[in-house]
């Protein structure tokens, strides 16, 4: 899941990234920091073609033949409660108010998982109402390190290094 970004050219980045590292499941993102025009009633059809377009581009550009699922944009409380079919669910956080484990660490605990929801906020982060209400719902509070990262950046990164380590246990039995 990721926020959906002011800048749209920068949101347009990371679902084509994250298309093209192999998610199987992109879900736009409307939290307490987007910004106010991009309510659920404000994304317009057009805009959301325009995003299923960047999404078959990034499948033919990386030769990848299963298509993600573009789902409907979803308000931050009703992503936290619909979504619980994931083995794992994680929140990408760079602050120090909550306890949060070290991405790399937090690779231990992947062993023998199938599915993993991961959540990236918006510029600005997630609120500390969202996180708590996140955590109550059974996410994990990941850290990406010690630089704060743009939110495309963080949803590639972290996607990213999921991914790989996903394949390389499957490797590895």
């Amino acid at each position: 899941a990721q926020a959906i970004l002011k800048n749209p050219e920068r949101f347009e980045f990371a679902i084509e990234k994250l298309t093209e590292l192999g998610t199987k499941c992109i879900i736009p993102l409307i939290t307490e920091r987007v910004i106010p025009a991009k309510s659920l009633e404000d994304i317009s059809r057009n805009k959301i073609e325009r995003w299923k377009k960047i999404i078959l581009s990034a499948c033919k550009q990386s030769n990848r033949a299963l298509i993600p699922k573009l789902c409907e944009p979803v308000d931050f409380k009703s992503f936290v409660t619909e979504f619980t079919e994931y083995d794992r669910k994680v929140i990408f956080h760079e602050s120090d108010e909550f306890e949060r484990i070290p991405l790399y660490n937090y690779l231990e605990r992947m062993k023998g998982v199938n599915s993993i929801l991961v959540a990236t906020g918006p510029e600005g982060g997630f609120t500390s109402e969202e996180i708590k209400l996140a955590v109550n719902s059974g996410f994990d509070v990941i850290s990406l390190g010690e630089r704060r990262l743009r939110s495309e950046t963080a949803s590639i990164i972290g996607v990213g290094v999921l991914i790989q380590f996903f394949i390389a246990s499957k490797r590895n039995g």
